[in-house]
């Protein structure tokens, strides 16, 4: 999972689903970018939709997670 959302942060265009899955846990989820901007501080940021599915319980939210100088995705808000 941790490695879908890094890949959609990072390249995937507005409206395209990545998916993952911990094969261990089972866990699994998507995550749909739906804009990227500049933040007020001139960070590249996105905001997101994302799904997780945990022990067949489903979390949906809204997310943004704003590029670091030092290269690293944070999430600053999350709705849902």
């Amino acid at each position: 999972m941790e490695k879908a959302e890094y890949q959609s942060r990072k390249q995937e265009r507005a409206g395209e689903t990545a998916t993952g899955q911990n094969k261990a846990t089972g866990t699994h989820g998507s995550i749909t970018p739906m804009r990227t901007f500049l933040n007020a501080q001139g960070r590249i940021c996105r905001e997101y939709d994302a799904q997780v599915n945990v022990d067949g319980n489903t979390v949906s939210g809204r997310e943004t997670a704003c590029l670091t100088e030092a290269g690293h995705w944070v999430v600053y808000a999350t709705t849902g």
